[in-house]
């Protein structure tokens, strides 16, 4: 189903305003006819395809360009307009309407594109974008132009494209806010970020575009972000207003060697008594070389690579599962579930994992519980050989039912009715959170995670 915007321009409104716009027609729907004739979905889709490899195809340097927007004239403007020009018109080389062309050829600066920037993602900032991974549209509306001879399009594209991050305090320490072009400028322009200092993720980046489609041949009118926050033109350019773009999963599915890492290091913890977990609890408060020890006597070094600066941080005291009365758990490893989150990039592969157990509690009665967990999957180097590693573990709740039941040892067949979570994640730890959508939602993972 399309959806008519007649009389309307999106060349000078807010993420805010493409928004209303579109909600308005929605509601509208059913007094306005459908529309019948659809461009071939295939070509366009081919054609967005192409465009958009060729959008994102800047480097750093160049989205400063891209994105300096200067409000009052001053003796650089000159300079920094004719570098917007040259690099807005390499991006839509083959792709601008002769109206579009126009206007970026005009000595001022134009908003009829939102070019790629620099964005906050979960504490990492994107610097750079890489390949198209995949590409959705939806036609929201068409209309006769040149009386007639042709069609215009006005569409709501979501592209799947990766980029590449690095850590916020990093960003910080190369740019600096710029008030005269309200962008951002490298600090050092020698400086260039060397690829160990990236990561990558996956970015879904939704635009509203107007669109003719003339011999199989598309060319745009415009290219605007399509966010859920009224932003006016001059703020949008920061890197916290982002509502455009959301991370995703950077992989489909678990790594099976990952799963299996998993799986194993929660049978093998979970499955030991409350005294192995003191053990732990003790190592960890002792020092570095203690605990070292502790996980190799516990039989659990293999899965683990802890850092003597930082193994508090990598695996606090909460991951402990036998909490409060419970002083023992039964936890079958095929019941133990592993999803992809969508804070996995390159780097790192972070996982949700559910943990479903039988508790045997200190009055010697039983109870069904289930825990969730966040595991990090990384490549390591150690002894000169790469090998798998999980290295960090956060704990986020433990579900309880009440009342107790009276069952065999099984770890499968958990409910979720009347149930009690016990949300700890970072009380003893003192970390932060940050909502990401994860492959069943959202779900909190600290920002340093």
């Amino acid at each position: 189903m399309s959806l008519l915007l007649v009389g309307c321009s999106f060349l000078n409104s807010t993420s805010r305003d493409v928004t209303d716009l579109i909600s308005e027609e929605v509601e509208n729907i059913e007094e306005k006819e459908e529309v019948d004739v659809k461009p071939d979905q295939d070509k366009i889709k081919n054609e967005l395809v192409k465009f958009f490899n060729q959008y994102y195809n800047a480097p750093t340097n160049v989205l400063i360009d891209l994105n300096r927007y200067p409000i009052i004239p001053n003796d650089n403007y000159r300079e920094v307009y004719e570098s917007f020009k040259q690099a807005s018109l390499e991006r839509l080389e083959n792709y601008m309407t002769a109206e579009l062309e126009k206007n970026l050829k005009k000595n001022y600066f134009t908003t009829d594109i939102h070019f790629p920037r620099f964005l906050l993602i979960n504490g990492n900032v994107v610097v750079n974008y890489n390949k198209v991974e995949d590409l959705e549209y939806n036609l929201i509306s068409q209309e006769d132009i040149n009386d007639g001879k042709d069609k215009a399009y006005t569409y709501l594209i979501h592209v799947k494209v990766k980029a590449n991050t690095i850590p916020q305090e990093r960003f910080y320490e190369l740019f600096s806010f710029n008030p005269e072009t309200n962008y951002y400028d490298l600090i050092n322009p020698n400086i260039i970020i060397e690829d160990s200092e990236k990561d990558e993720i996956l970015l879904e980046c939704t635009y509203v575009a107007k669109i003719q489609d003339k011999n199989n041949k598309i060319k745009f009118y415009y290219l605007k972000e399509e966010g859920e926050k009224a932003v006016s033109e001059e703020d949008r350019r920061t890197i916290v207003n982002n509502s455009f773009a959301k991370p995703i999963n950077y992989i489909d599915k678990p790594l099976s060697a990952d799963s299996l890492l998993i799986r194993e290091f929660v049978n093998k913890f979970f499955n030991m008594n409350k005294d192995d977990h003191l053990y732990y609890e003790y190592a960890f408060d002792a020092n570095f070389d203690i605990f070292a020890q502790a996980l190799t006597d516990l039989a659990i070094a293999e899965y683990l690579v802890p850092d003597e600066n930082n193994y508090r941080n990598q695996y606090p005291k909460m991951i402990i599962p036998t909490k409060d009365d419970i002083i023992n758990l039964n936890v079958n490893i095929q019941d133990i579930k592993v999803d992809v989150h969508s804070r996995t990039s390159r780097g790192g592969r972070v996982y949700i994992v559910n943990i479903p157990a039988v508790a045997e509690l200190s009055d010697y009665s039983k109870e069904k519980v289930e825990y969730r967990y966040y595991f990090q999957v990384e490549e390591v180097e150690i002894d000169e050989e790469t090998v798998t590693r999980i290295t960090r573990i956060q704990y986020e709740y433990i579900k309880r039912l009440f009342p107790a039941f009276d069952l065999e040892i099984s770890g499968s067949d958990i409910s979720a009715d009347n149930t009690q979570t016990d949300q700890n994640a970072n009380e003893n730890e003192g970390a932060t959170t940050n909502n990401s959508e994860g492959t069943k939602g959202s779900e909190n993972v600290p920002s340093n995670f």
